[in-house]
């Protein structure tokens, strides 16, 4: 089951390719693209068997979000983490100020998802 969302300022992916379940993100999210984005990763992984797949967070192309939005990603962080994934990864946002929204998620998130520069080296 693929699912894509599309708006003028952000836009996001779900997909199974391979053994690889990838996740991609670009633009910056409102409060309420982050409500979808929760909505449609739990139905996303309810409708696929993801112990037998890699999980690939990619958000190179995402951009800093609305501080609004940041226990969005407290919540989804809470989500990768207990999601059943054989293995997750996640490529960092090539935006600095991007990159530091992730980077101030707790510890847990960073010992349980390995960051990765490129999706060939999820494996």
């Amino acid at each position: 089951m693929k699912i894509e969302k599309k708006n003028t300022m952000c836009s996001y992916t779900m997909d199974v390719i391979g053994n690889k379940a990838i996740l991609s993100s670009k633009g910056m999210f409102s409060k309420e693209d982050a409500e979808n984005y929760i909505s449609d990763f739990i139905t996303f992984t309810k409708s696929n068997n993801t112990s037998s797949l890699i999980l690939v967070i990619e958000n190179a192309e995402l951009k800093t979000s609305f501080p609004d939005v940041k226990p969005f990603y407290d919540k989804m962080s809470d989500l990768y983490i207990n999601s059943n994934f054989k293995k997750k990864y996640m490529l960092m946002p090539a935006s600095a100020i991007a990159g530091m929204q992730i980077k101030k998620l707790d510890e847990k998130f960073f010992s349980e998802i390995k960051v990765i520069s490129s999706i060939d080296q999820a494996i």
